[in-house]
């Protein structure tokens, strides 16, 4: 990871991954998940199901579906944006 921000009401985070990289797989049970690929090609996998992606290109990760991003053929990079700290209800 590049850079993250975290307050009471965004998290954001910007992620760098050489060619051939790619992320532990994750759920997040609490919330959804949005992003954009800035650089590169990779892939996204739900579930299971690979997704390509390219740069420009918008996604969405629903809580509770396990996720995984990868590199492929070069530099990856993307940002996610996730609901903040603040409990809910505040």
């Amino acid at each position: 990871m590049l850079f993250d921000f975290q307050s009471e009401d965004l998290c954001f985070e910007l992620v760098y991954l050489d060619s051939g990289e790619e992320t532990p797989a994750e759920v997040d049970s609490e919330a959804d998940i949005a992003g954009i690929v800035i650089l590169g090609h990779g892939v996204i996998t739900l579930n299971g199901a690979d997704y390509p992606v390219n740069a420009g290109y918008f996604f969405f990760i629903p809580k509770n579906v396990t996720r995984r991003l990868r590199s492929v053929g070069g530099t990856f990079l993307y940002c996610v944006f996730r609901p903040g700290t603040r409990a809910a209800g505040d």
